[in-house]
């Protein structure tokens, strides 16, 4: 099987791909080198996925993920670097991470870390 790195040099070999990459790692970030190469002949995006900034609540939903803050620090990285990111809110847990607050929270911290959008769907 190849590594996702192998598979990122790849990509940065063609051009006039649709490429996402959908991650709660902030280990996305130490391929910066080749998704910056990948952005000049293609179209990339970095979705991040974020349901809450409560640390506490994210450990509890997300025992492994990386912290919130981590996640919107990696995606700063990203966006200054001009990878087209997004914030993906899914699943939204209704009384855990669907108040107006918790809500509000990550869509302004999805803001000033560079985001162009924040995407959500309810726990259905």
């Amino acid at each position: 099987m190849a590594s996702p790195a192998r598979l990122l040099e790849v990509f940065a070999q063609l051009a006039g791909l649709h490429l996402s990459i959908t991650t709660k790692s902030t280990l996305v970030a130490r391929d910066i080198d080749l998704l910056v190469r990948i952005h000049q002949r293609s179209k990339i995006s970095v979705n991040f996925s974020c349901i809450t900034l409560n640390p506490r609540l994210a450990r509890v939903l997300e025992p492994r993920a990386p912290r919130p803050e981590l996640r919107m620090r990696t995606l700063a990285t990203l966006a200054k670097a001009g990878i087209h990111c997004d914030v993906l809110m899914m699943p939204m847990i209704p009384g855990l991470t669907d108040s107006r607050r918790s809500i509000e929270s990550v869509i302004v911290a999805a803001r000033d870390a560079g985001a162009k959008g924040v995407w959500w769907r309810p726990l259905s």
